[in-house]
């Protein structure tokens, strides 16, 4: 496979357009994450250099993976875990109260809808929603769909037209673990913008680019997760759109993870108590600038020595060579 068919190269943020991305961390070419069958040949290598835009500071990675390549076949399942439920629970039920409540007569949209975990919390009542799934990974089709009355195989916006064919507008749409997962986040926030209702409610939740820095925990780069938000880029993400963060969370789960509440920029400012806690949050990152990369990166460099320092080769060579 040629690299042109297994990864891009991006030369411009991935949110501004501007061309100066400066190096952060690079952490050479490892091979696709996948559960490979005996015999098989390894996945193909693609880089893993992280970078920071100078001019919107968006931490995000050097280079695209194809998108068909990590999604067309996903083997994480949310259902299995039991905090994820309650996390995913709890999202439906904050942001049908934050929506006003929902009728048989409103919309709700899962993008990166999994195994549908998340949709099988929305009442099943006469007051249930018509509920749209987005879910590009086709081995997870099958136990999605008994949760979806409408299932769109593909990334979203794609396919979007039928569902506004169908409805007009979305009360809540939810995006979680998937947003950083995203090469054009512009396109993806201007369909929003676009199908969601007066009244709607988007909630947008990931993990954490400080706690990631905080805690050295390199391990969340990966090629899946191609940019690394804060609250402030996020929201600068957001400015052209009439779109507004009007809560936002922290939550515990997955080693530390944000859950912004975004909603039209009228209905966010009626909310003056959840505007200060935002501005609070955004302060609460202030820390978060290149200097603050370049210490991390240089813990990173410290650790991955005394990792590898720690693992014989030689016996694994041998233990290969043996079986």
């Amino acid at each position: 496979m040629s690299d042109a068919a297994r990864y891009t190269l991006r030369t411009t943020c991935r949110t501004c357009g501007s061309t100066e991305l400066l190096s952060v961390l690079n952490l050479g070419s490892p091979v696709l994450s996948d559960f490979v069958q005996p015999g098989q040949p390894d996945p193909p290598r693609v880089p893993l250099d992280l970078v920071i835009c100078d001019v919107c500071q968006l931490v995000q990675l050097r280079h695209t993976t194809a998108s068909d390549l990590l999604y067309r076949n996903y083997w994480y399942r949310s259902g299995v875990n039991e905090t994820m439920r309650a996390e995913l629970s709890d999202i439906v039920k904050q942001a049908t109260l934050l929506a006003g409540g929902l009728t048989s007569r409103d919309v709700v949209i899962d993008i990166g809808a999994n195994d549908g975990t998340l949709l099988s919390n929305y009442d099943s009542g006469a007051s249930r929603p018509w509920r749209v799934a987005y879910e590009p990974a086709l081995n997870l089709n099958d136990t999605l769909r008994p949760h979806a009355d409408a299932l769109i195989a593909d990334f979203f916006p794609k396919g979007m037209n039928e569902v506004t064919a169908l409805r007009s507008e979305v009360a809540i749409c939810t995006s979680i673990a998937m947003f950083y997962d995203l090469d054009e986040p512009s396109a993806f926030v201007e369909a929003i913008d676009y199908l969601l209702a007066d009244r709607g409610v988007w909630v947008v939740q990931m993990q954490e680019l400080g706690q990631m820095v905080r805690a050295t925990a390199y391990d969340n780069i990966c090629h899946e997760h191609l940019a690394y938000y804060s609250l402030t880029t996020f929201e600068r993400l957001l400015r052209p759109y009439n779109l507004a963060v009007s809560m936002v969370e922290t939550r515990a789960i997955n080693g530390g993870s944000l859950r912004f509440y975004v909603q039209r920029r009228s209905r966010a400012a009626a909310l003056p108590i959840c505007a200060a806690d935002v501005a609070k949050a955004r302060q609460a990152e202030a820390w978060l600038d290149y200097a603050a990369l370049e210490r991390f990166a240089w813990r990173v460099g410290k650790h991955t020595e005394r990792l590898v320092g720690t693992i014989d080769f030689d016996a694994i060579r041998q233990a290969l060579i043996a079986d």
